[in-house]
């Protein structure tokens, strides 16, 4: 009876062991698999699908907002400067942009050159390019990209933290009761913080306007010899001695003003020496006169 009790208590150990082995087993993979489908615990769970999946995806794929600076220089021969000048003002206006510097050179019989510095939005750069090459025969071509993203974010971040310094200081002048000597401390701080916050809101503009804005160096020259138009009429002579003529009287007239304005403070000075110098020489020479009156013979009686 005895063995047969034993072996019914081992039996039972047995299978009470196997079931808490299995529900060790069971609740150990529930785990293991719950960590394997919410990944690493530092990052966020993906949403399973759908619109949110999609959402998640565009989210961390997200463009950052580039900071690029575009520089091109063109350089071009042409037939004529004249016409080209009227085609790139035409080129300007279709594009969106601004003219930010012109010089043109030349004399007759010698190729004419000139040179525009342009300024366009970047988004018309490559199409500016495109035209302006279509203007002559292009001798040169550069195009030079800087990315000054990270030196933009960078001056953007120090100053908003200049700001928050300022703001910081200007709270304590107010809320202060200290010494007058920490009074001027903190406003020399202030001074100091509020010239560096400045300094870096400069460079910032200059950056939103050099990116925003790509700039075109164009250089042209002429292929052959400037020949100018013909010789004006004779009234458009006779007008323009005539405007000449009036031109040089006002210089005239500008000159001698000038002049007495320039001499009118030294007159009294030379009042002073030339007066007595000249009343002296009247004097001697009437004495000498006088003189040369006593001493002559006596005419005839």
């Amino acid at each position: 009876m005895k063995p047969c009790i034993i072996l019914l208590s081992g039996v039972v150990f047995l299978v009470g062991c196997g079931g808490e082995a299995r529900k060790t087993f069971d609740t150990v993979g529930q785990e293991v698999s719950r960590k394997s489908a919410t990944g690493p615990p530092n990052e966020p769970a993906a949403p399973a699908g759908g619109k949110e999946a999609a959402q998640f995806h565009v989210a961390q794929a997200a463009p950052v907002d580039r900071k690029i600076i575009y520089t091109a220089w063109v350089d071009l021969l042409v037939e004529n400067l004249g016409t080209v000048e009227t085609d790139l003002q035409q080129l300007i206006r279709q594009h969106q942009g601004i003219v930010g510097h012109s010089d043109l050179t030349g004399s007759p019989g010698t190729p004419r050159s000139g040179q525009w510095v342009v300024r366009v939005p970047v988004a018309q750069f490559d199409d500016f390019l495109k035209a302006v090459e279509t203007l002559g025969e292009v001798q040169k071509t550069k195009i030079d990209s800087q990315d000054v993203t990270e030196e933009y974010f960078d001056h953007k971040l120090r100053v908003e933290n200049k700001k928050v310094q300022q703001d910081r200081l200007r709270t304590h002048m107010k809320e202060s009761t200290g010494k007058l000597t920490d009074i001027l401390e903190v406003e020399k701080e202030l001074a100091r913080v509020s010239e560096e916050m400045e300094r870096l809101q400069g460079k910032v503009r200059l950056w939103d306007n050099l990116t925003a804005l790509s700039t075109v160096t164009l250089n042209v020259r002429e292929r052959k010899g400037y020949v100018p138009p013909e010789s004006p009429a004779f009234g458009t002579t006779v007008a323009r001695t005539f405007r000449g003529s009036v031109d040089a009287l006002v210089s005239f007239g500008q000159g001698i003003v000038l002049t007495a304005v320039a001499v009118g403070p030294w007159l009294p000075v030379i009042g002073l020496v030339v007066l007595p110098t000249w009343w002296l020489v009247r004097r001697a020479r009437q004495r000498a006169k006088a003189v040369v009156v006593a001493d002559a013979p006596a005419g005839p009686g």
